[in-house]
């Protein structure tokens, strides 16, 4: 277990963490870019609109090395309602060390198996199961991404 990893979930410390290292990662878009950034303090949202594209953020704390070490990420079910809402959002993991980054496309992820997982906070708890395959490391190719995204959502406004 680690940074607050306990049998009832999270707690505030391992929360403020997630947090600090959102802001960090936030900070460094705006540094290096012009998008425009706003966060979402409604929990049951996107944690990150950038540009007008949804994001949603987590950092796991188990990825400490540049290349994530399992071949399928594990993401909770319960995000489905929100991955469906906007088809052009992006789930963003960082590593614990904030030295890599990597991001996949809403519909990879609902297009994915579900798969039950007994967890600290449930049995048979479901989880897309999606192919390493299918994510994209980097932050210069998310920065690329979110353009593209902000392109097309521009073009088919006009």
């Amino acid at each position: 277990m680690f940074r607050g990893e306990e049998k009832m979930g999270m707690n505030i410390e391992a929360k403020t963490f997630s947090n600090e290292i959102g802001f960090k990662f936030c900070n460094k878009l705006n540094n290096d870019t012009d998008f425009m950034i706003i966060s979402n303090q409604d929990s049951y949202d996107f944690d990150f609109e950038i540009n007008g594209i949804k994001i949603e953020f987590e950092v796991r704390t188990v990825w400490m090395d540049l290349k994530f070490p399992f071949k399928t990420i594990h993401i909770p079910f319960r995000k489905e309602k929100l991955l469906k809402s906007d088809a052009d959002s992006i789930y963003v993991i960082i590593n614990f060390n904030f030295s890599c980054i990597l991001f996949i496309d809403s519909y990879a992820i609902i297009k994915s198996n579900v798969i039950g997982i007994n967890t600290t906070r449930a049995q048979n708890e479901q989880f897309f199961d999606v192919d390493i395959k299918n994510c994209q490391y980097g932050f210069k190719k998310l920065i690329d991404k979110i353009k593209h995204l902000r392109m097309g959502a521009t073009n088919n406004n006009s």
